[in-house]
């Protein structure tokens, strides 16, 4: 049972993993860029508070300034399990997470995600470590939503859209795996790295979410181990969330809008596709496959157009795990096909 007493999904495998074979060792990848001196301390105190011992946390800077990492500094010092690399140059916090990722990984069994200002709950590799030791790929949790003073805007992230970790098509349309509340297997990253090109809207948790998925199984913990903060200084935040962020009624859909949507979310999302098919070891699900080969042709030509309208005819009763982005990625494919025709 879940410190709330929420028996997750959970199933068993005969099959040993590394994970199996020695003891449990979480590496942390944190990134950072110019972090607040309160809200690191708080998010690097809440990874010492940890009820699950074995971890050592990796952080990649991304060229904070001066003071910035003086915070971060500050907030680490005298721990040695933690560990600072710094970027010389800016690239974003999508090309940051994978810096951050590409550590030696020998003695290490499982990887998790930290942002530099969310809260961990003290329990949380405890309870989502054990679940990708079984048959699970990679295992996340629910999240608090929090506000700049800490106070509770949401009990839970699901108050907008409904949670999806079993349809690999949908995922590929709209993220639902929050990187921070997510813990995966070190097998995986031979998979993961490196990252496919960056894109507007690339995130390095879709991305881990997708290869995961494509290849095995997710689990979802409802409990909310994670505090979410919201401020003026987030990347993307939970009030305009990433699905709802690209979405845009069809009729407002101009040619440059519809250009831009073939170039960025398209190509995006058939470079996904295309990376899990060339590097995944091993048979895929038959079901799996067939997704991942539509959607690599994704804006490309009539095959991709074919899967993103199917994709949209399954959704018709319910846009509520994507919030309706497969129809606009189909209005932008099929005027893409529909201009070379012409």
């Amino acid at each position: 049972m879940t410190a709330h007493g929420v028996q997750p999904d959970i199933g068993h495998s005969d099959n040993m993993k590394s994970s199996e074979l020695k003891p449990s060792r979480v590496a942390v990848c944190m990134a950072t860029h110019n972090p607040r001196a309160a809200a690191v301390a708080r998010q690097i105190d809440s990874i010492r508070r940890q009820t699950f011992p074995q971890w050592h946390c990796f952080i990649s800077d991304d060229a904070s300034d001066e003071t910035s990492i003086g915070y971060l500094t500050d907030a680490i010092a005298g721990d040695k399990r933690f560990s600072v690399m710094r970027n010389q140059t800016r690239t974003g916090f999508y090309l940051n997470f994978e810096r951050a990722l590409s550590f030696d990984t020998g003695s290490f069994t499982h990887v998790a995600l930290a942002d530099q200002d969310d809260i961990w709950r003290p329990e949380k590799l405890e309870l989502l470590v054990p679940l990708v030791e079984g048959r699970f790929r990679l295992a996340y949790s629910d999240l608090r939503i929090i506000g700049p003073a800490e106070e509770v805007l949401s009990p839970t992230f699901w108050i907008k859209r409904q949670n999806n970790y079993r349809d690999l098509g949908r995922l590929l349309v709209a993220n639902c795996v929050t990187g921070s509340a997510a813990v995966f297997s070190v097998d995986l990253l031979p998979l993961v790295l490196p990252f496919p090109p960056p894109h507007p809207s690339s995130f390095h948790d879709h991305w881990i979410a997708c290869a995961a998925l494509a290849t095995g199984e997710l689990a979802f913990l409802p409990d909310a181990l994670v505090d979410y903060a919201q401020h003026d200084e987030n990347v993307i935040g939970h009030a305009q969330d990433r699905a709802a962020a690209g979405m845009m009624a069809i009729r407002r859909l101009q040619p440059q809008v519809l250009s831009q949507i073939v170039s960025d979310d398209l190509r995006r999302i058939a470079e996904m596709a295309s990376a899990i098919l060339d590097r995944a070891h091993g048979p895929l699900d038959a079901g799996k496959q067939r997704t991942l080969l539509g959607a690599s042709r994704a804006g490309s030509d009539w095959e991709g157009v074919r899967w993103l309208a199917s994709l949209t005819a399954r959704g018709l009763r319910s846009t509520q795990q994507t919030m309706g982005l497969e129809r606009r990625l189909l209005a932008a494919a099929l005027w893409a096909r529909l201009s070379r025709t012409r």
